[in-house]
């Protein structure tokens, strides 16, 4: 019983922001679900990296890539959820559930579990309960996980249960994920799947609400995509928020009888608009983000499948639309495009976009070659942010609650974000993964920080050119000692402010080894796939024999 007690003293109170409020079934801690709340605002009162002077740790589980399996253990996670024991995170990577640790040696994997293997559906949307449980959401489940003893991290990772999701339709999958504010034991875990669906399960899988569908299905061009976003959760007032492919939509939980009902459904579009390249679906494009300075939900935003996008704003109780504006992100010209795959970062009244409008430097590398290839829809639009493609673009947008006006604050055409999730601070800063391209070489992705208030560049650390550092689609995320921990294509990845100049680099540690060596097989096998990004700039067909020697196509 000794070590479960030396990790429970480390289960301290922690400070937060009077936004957002945290769920009391959630972890005491600063990001215990994707986008940091059930509000999705993608803002903590933790501090990040102060200045270029970083560290740069990235971390592959595997010493080739021949070691496919081993690499896939911690590849491509979109959310790291923090435990509310300090230092120790919990991710869902392609392959596997697994946690790391960060401390003064930087940081490790303590654990895997062995999952499935699955390119689209591994947990991107998750939290992490009171009670240490790690929930994830798969294609047509909720799965379970824990320690052994639970909070001891000495103990490995075991499944503690599985729901699935009943009544689910053809070609139905679940996309979204959160937490009811009710007490801890009373809690409910609440989903939304492809087609509109809202329901929920308590946190013990033993009762399950009602499957609520929002209504337009039928007014939609492409149905299996109604809903491609993760969903909101207001608090104790029990307001659910969805955004579908043509409208905004609000639900009502009532713990009382354990049940979902429509309070209003808004449209925005007809349905109708384009599937763009870099978009997970059509539509908004956004999990909607709560607005609410003092704690209480007062209005909920998201973009929208217009080219060029524009912001929109709602009204929590009634669904009226108070405001929107076009997003131009700085562009002077009389017709420009935009659109965002991203969640909107909110902090006040103040609201950020990112910018995802990657179809002019879309090439037919992805239009043509990877277009023909036997995947999915979703992983066709990722092409060009999978295979390094980049725009700049960020606009902050202000709404004024009194006169229900929306203007822009600033726009920042020189900065770009990738396809990563931003992230805002206490302090005022607004960090993302991005990449810039150097008067010579070749395009470096890098860790942004912006000024919020003004949108003026404050400093970027460089990371590397390679695919090991593309965020795809993975959040921006602060951890507790002034770093920016997050997942990449490769694996994980730690930017710290260093404490002295010896320790300015970047590293690529090995974790099977547990050394800070690259070996040449890893070189070699991220080159040649480096090299595919290259062809993708280019617009260039990859050879057959060129695929052959990466072995890609034996991957398909």
């Amino acid at each position: 019983m000794i070590l479960p007690l030396l990790f429970a003293a480390c289960l301290i109170a922690k400070t937060f922001s009077e936004e957002a409020p945290l769920a009391p079934g959630l972890a005491n801690s600063h990001w215990p679900i994707a986008h940091a709340s059930t509000w999705n605002s993608d803002y903590t009162s933790n501090k990040g990296p102060s200045s270029s002077d970083a560290n740069v740790q990235l971390y592959i589980n595997g010493e080739t890539v021949a070691d496919l399996l081993t690499i896939l253990a911690t590849a491509d996670p979109i959310t790291l959820v923090q435990s509310s024991v300090e230092g120790y995170t919990w991710g869902s990577s392609v392959s596997s559930v697994f946690q790391t640790k960060v401390d003064e040696n930087g940081i490790t994997v303590v654990n895997t579990f062995f999952r499935d293997y699955n390119f689209e559906y591994h947990g991107a949307y998750c939290l992490l309960a009171a009670d240490g449980t790690y929930y994830a959401a798969t294609k047509t489940s909720i799965q379970a996980y824990n320690n052994e003893v639970p909070f001891d991290f000495t103990t490995p990772i075991i499944l503690t249960g599985e729901y699935f999701i009943e009544g689910l339709k053809d070609s139905e999958h679940l996309v979204g994920l959160t937490l009811t504010h009710d007490a801890k034991d009373d809690a409910f875990l609440i989903f939304a799947t492809s087609l509109g669906g809202v329901g929920g399960v308590s946190l013990n899988f033993k009762k399950a609400a009602n499957l609520a569908y929002i209504p337009g299905i039928e007014n939609v061009e492409l149905a299996d995509h109604f809903v491609s976003n993760s969903i909101a959760m207001d608090g104790t007032e029990g307001g659910i928020y969805v955004c579908t492919s043509n409208s905004m939509a609000r639900l009502n939980w009532d713990p009382a009888t354990a049940s979902i009902a429509l309070a209003w459904n808004t449209p925005y579009g007809n349905g109708h608009d384009e599937w763009y390249w870099g978009r997970l679906g059509p539509g908004c494009g956004t999990s909607p983000t709560i607005l609410g300075p003092k704690g209480v939900p007062e209005f909920v935003t998201i973009g929208d499948g217009e080219n060029p996008m524009n912001i929109r704003f709602y009204d929590v109780h009634t669904g009226e639309l108070v405001g929107k504006h076009v997003v131009s992100f700085g562009s002077k010209s009389s017709t420009f495009n935009s659109t965002t795959d991203q969640s909107i970062v909110v902090k006040g009244y103040k609201a950020v976009v990112v910018n995802n409008w990657v179809a002019d430097v879309t090439t037919s590398f992805c239009s043509e070659w990877f277009a023909s290839l036997p995947v999915t829809e979703a992983l066709k639009h990722e092409c060009p942010f999978l295979f390094g493609a980049f725009v700049n673009g960020v606009e902050q947008f202000e709404l004024n609650p009194t006169t229900k006006t929306v203007r822009s604050v600033w726009a920042n055409n020189r900065v770009s974000c990738t396809s990563s999730i931003p992230v805002v601070t206490d302090d005022d800063i607004l960090y993302c993964l991005g990449k810039r391209q150097p008067a010579v070489g070749l395009a470096k992705y890098t860790i942004e920080a912006i000024d919020w208030t003004t949108g003026r560049s404050l400093f970027y650390v460089e990371l590397s050119h390679s695919l090991l550092s593309n965020s795809l689609y993975a959040a921006t995320e602060i951890g507790i000692n002034n770093d920016i921990v997050m997942g990449t294509l490769g694996g994980l990845l730690r930017v710290s402010d260093a404490i002295s100049a010896k320790d300015i680099e970047f590293q690529i540690k090995n974790i099977q080894k547990n050394n800070y060596a690259i070996p040449p097989k890893v070189l070699e096998q991220w080159s040649n796939l480096d090299k595919l990004a290259e062809l993708n700039e280019k617009g260039e067909i990859p050879s057959k024999e060129f695929l052959e020697k990466i072995g890609f196509s034996k991957s398909l």
